[in-house]
């Protein structure tokens, strides 16, 4: 911007958590430059926020907390179990031991809707993959799925998206609404080790002149949630030019 004149309004710098945007707003404030710096996920709902009734045609909101308490109160009473006897089922002695019953009660519920984030990153229908369990699990895994089933349906009746829904929505209304995406010439990147396929496609749709990333395969530390560090290993590859 200082010393090459780029157009600040072409420049999109990407970080994964708010504390490091407001840091990176924050250092650019002091040198006077204007440029937009945002998470994945703020790039996204802003997205969806301006374009809503066009993706959704109706209201839809992020999941909060409340919410996911709700749906999986009602994915309980679906089964006709309480919060007492999923744990149970789900829970080694050993895995309890030293957990109080709302410790327990955060992880099941954060385990289920991480499974459907992960259908979703691999752009995959919820399947019943009780069918593959060994007969020891096999009942823990059918009530698994079938909670995991009904907090589809709770999301979808109630108008609720969550983080992963933000990128996903976003990539298909650029798909089919290239006249709507941002053009932007720089598109800088940090924490590159930790992007997984959506991210990819998402700046793959932005398809920026320049592409700047920063990170470092051995800190990469969400491959649980679909992240790869073939992407920074074979950047000069996929990016020739």
């Amino acid at each position: 911007v200082k010393y090459r004149a780029a157009n600040p309004e072409k420049i999109l710098a990407i970080t994964f958590t708010r504390k490091a945007r407001q840091e990176m707003i924050d250092r650019l404030s002091k040198l006077n430059i204007d440029i937009k710096v945002e998470t994945f996920n703020s790039f996204c709902e802003k997205i969806l926020i301006k374009y809503g009734y066009k993706i959704y045609g109706r209201q839809m909101n992020v999941m909060g907390y409340g919410n996911k308490i709700m749906a999986m109160a009602s994915a309980l009473n679906n089964l006709g179990i309480n919060m007492n006897i999923a744990i149970d089922r789900y829970f080694s002695t050993q895995q309890k031991r030293n957990r109080t019953y709302e410790e327990l009660s955060n992880i099941f519920m954060n385990d289920c809707f991480s499974i459907l984030d992960y259908f979703k990153s691999k752009n995959q229908e919820l399947s019943d993959f009780s069918k593959n369990a060994d007969s020891e699990h096999i009942q823990t895994a059918k009530m698994i799925y079938d909670i995991c089933r009904h907090l589809k349906q709770q999301m979808m009746l109630q108008g609720l998206r969550d983080y992963t829904d933000q990128i996903l929505d976003t990539i298909k209304f650029f798909e089919t609404n290239k006249e709507f995406i941002p053009e932007f010439e720089h598109v800088l990147i940090d924490e590159y080790q930790d992007v997984n396929a959506m991210q990819i496609r998402l700046v793959d749709l932005l398809n920026p002149r320049n592409i700047f990333a920063v990170g470092d395969p051995r800190q990469s530390i969400f491959g649980w949630r679909g992240s790869s560090i073939n992407y920074i290993l074979n950047f000069e590859e996929r990016y020739k030019n």
